[in-house]
């Protein structure tokens, strides 16, 4: 069974055993001094780990407010994107719209054009007047004859009702034709 060095340093010491208590004396400062630099190793590395531990959180920090920044440039990015396809929805209603007005004739051409049908609706009008006078002109005519044939007709009659008075009664069954 094995002892401690410090129990054997004082069971030497009390026996008065003073090489052994030298021995021993040495033995637990080495023991000592290694318990020591173990401590100091110990409190080096956690203090490399402290370290490490605070860098650790500060890339942590770091990355969290990257993450931050780059969803609020998506976010802005995506308002950008809004407003970009409603500008572009804009400008595509003005090509239609300027499409349509350029399709339509010049005020100067469409005023021309509606000067020479102008002058188109007076030529007939004119003509369409000048028709309707040689019209009546000619309803004037055909009234005077019909007029006259229907004299003439009523003489004829009025002749052969005399005729007949007169004893031919030929002239009275065979009646007259108008073409």
């Amino acid at each position: 069974m094995r002892h401690c060095r410090y129990t054997q340093f004082c069971q030497a010491a009390e026996a008065g055993a003073v090489n052994d208590a030298v021995r021993l004396h040495e033995e637990l400062l080495v023991d000592l001094y290694a318990i020591q630099s173990h401590i100091f190793r110990l409190n080096a590395s956690s203090a490399a780990y402290r370290r490490e531990q605070e860098l650790y959180e500060e890339k942590q920090g770091q990355l969290r407010a990257s993450i931050a920044q780059a969803e609020q440039d998506i976010q802005d990015r995506k308002v950008q994107l809004e407003e970009a396809r409603a500008e572009l929805g804009r400008q595509q209603e003005y090509e239609a719209v300027k499409h349509r007005v350029t399709r339509v004739p010049a005020r100067s051409a469409t005023a021309a054009e509606m000067a020479a049908v102008e002058k188109e609706i007076a030529d007939l009008a004119q003509q369409g007047a000048a028709l309707d006078a040689v019209m009546a002109q000619r309803r004037e005519q055909f009234k005077s004859i019909m007029e006259a044939i229907s004299q003439v007709y009523a003489n004829i009659e009025n002749d052969g009702t005399e005729e007949g008075l007169l004893g031919d009664g030929a002239a009275a069954e065979e009646p007259m034709q108008v073409g």
